[in-house]
């Protein structure tokens, strides 16, 4: 019902969050997710051995009609906003 009611808004951004599957981390939790939207971006954090500081990762997984990147990138969130890092 959501999908439909979104997908009759022209000019409209809707962002819906899932957890990812515990056995197919790229995978939303029930699997819907990554077929109802038009675009998937996947937020994953690295941690390696005993680091400080963990870096945030970013990866476009899906984004239809756009070409974009397919490089997992680090972001950062601050006090003024995100920021990705190239």
């Amino acid at each position: 019902m959501l999908s439909f009611f979104l997908s009759g808004l022209n000019g409209a951004t809707s962002i819906i969050t899932s957890e990812s599957d515990k056995v197919h981390p790229h995978s939303s939790r029930f699997g819907l997710i990554e077929y109802m939207a038009d675009g998937v971006i996947f937020l994953n954090y690295l941690r390696e051995g005993s680091r400080k500081s963990v870096p945030r990762l970013l990866e476009i997984t899906k984004m239809r009609k756009v070409k974009h990147s397919r490089e997992i990138m680090t972001y950062g969130v601050t006090e003024n906003g995100t920021g990705i890092h190239s």
